[in-house]
């Protein structure tokens, strides 16, 4: 399976209803959220129930005091509960570390199903009822989308909101099967059988880092260009004036959300800058003629804590524990998204068959 994100331009009244629809599942997601937490925390230990429920019903929620739930297509809630229920299945099975948890205002999305939309063309159509009159959803199609388009049967569209950004993403078919892809152990036994001259010409080795983001063995560094480096430094700069003025203004007022907004765009702003090189840099060390990429493990989630404090044995005081400076070094390792570059250039090289 592959996945594909588009951008889209919603009309005005498009994005109203887009903003009603999202609250509206997110509310059920995180009231499934309450209910299995009430549950697991006193129902099951104060009254008669044996077992927690795990189900997918959500009309307990519906009543004279989600009246505006009327407003949302009932598939939508539906979708938001099979969510809810596949995600708690997956930590039951053990495939993930913890259970759902509840959804912020600043996540907002929507599933749709094969019922909710139809594709003419290359044309998205969402909700053709006369009760749910949405109309056709503007995108900005690729050639590799409308290939998609044309030939694959799509089944579920999300519809995602960032910053004043709508995305609608979906997957179709890989054309290329599983079994044309080499496993890790074809791989190895493949190796074994070389020299080590052969394997020295094969493999190329990766040191990713805060200086470069990866430093080949041949002495080559792939890093963000100047452009970019620019760009995000006055990203980087609008984003903690608006950060600021958002501390002065009152929670909830106008000010507050306009400044609010401001901030988040030059967020994803940053986020397009990372990502956009990312892709370029794992797509270069894929290109290149080494059939073997090597990348040390690093323990990111340990490279990037902050450190413990500090106390002086003698008098009780607190000693300086350097925190500031490890927390420059942070934000460093996080903004070159190391872990990402090794993701995105695993994937790529297993499609090259490296």
């Amino acid at each position: 399976m592959l996945g594909i994100k588009l951008k889209a331009y919603p009309s005005f009244e498009q994005r109203l209803k887009l903003s009603q629809w999202m609250g509206c599942a997110r509310f059920i997601y995180n009231a499934k959220c309450d209910e299995n937490r009430y549950f697991r925390r006193y129902a099951s230990k104060y009254s008669s129930y044996d077992k927690i429920p795990v189900d997918q019903k959500y009309s307990q929620f519906k009543g004279p005091q989600t009246d505006w739930l009327k407003s949302c297509p009932s598939e939508l809630q539906r979708n938001s509960v099979v969510a809810w229920h596949k995600a708690y299945w997956k930590y039951i099975k053990k495939e993930v570390r913890g259970r759902p948890t509840r959804k912020k205002r600043h996540r907002n999305s929507i599933m749709l199903d094969s019922k909710c939309f139809r594709f003419e063309g290359t044309n998205l159509f969402i909700f053709d009822s006369r009760k749910w009159q949405f109309g056709q959803l503007k995108l900005k199609l690729t050639p590799r989308a409308k290939f998609a388009i044309k030939n694959n049967e799509i089944k579920t569209l999300i519809i995602k909101k960032q910053a004043s950004t709508y995305t609608v993403s979906f997957c179709f078919d890989d054309p290329l099967a599983e079994d044309d892809f080499f496993s890790d152990e074809e791989h190895f036994n493949f190796l074994k059988g070389k020299t080590e001259t052969e394997l020295k010409s094969m493999i190329k080795g990766y040191d990713r880092g805060v200086v470069h983001i990866a430093s080949g063995s041949d002495g080559k560094h792939h890093d963000f260009t100047d452009n970019e480096v620019k760009s995000a430094r006055r990203s980087e700069k609008y984003k903690r004036r608006y950060q600021r003025v958002m501390a002065r203004r009152k929670k909830g007022s106008n000010g507050y959300k306009k400044a609010k907004y401001h901030m988040a765009k030059y967020s994803q702003k940053i986020a397009n800058i990372r990502y956009d090189r990312l892709h370029k840099i794992s797509h270069d060390i894929v290109k290149d003629k080494s059939s073997v990429i090597v990348m040390e493990d690093l323990n990111l989630k340990g490279m990037t804590r902050k450190p413990k404090a500090k106390k002086c044995e003698k008098t009780g005081r607190w000693l300086k524990n350097k925190a500031k400076a490890k927390a420059g070094l942070n934000k460093a390792m996080l903004h070159n998204g190391l872990g990402k570059l090794k993701d995105m250039t695993y994937y790529k090289a297993k499609r090259f068959g490296k």
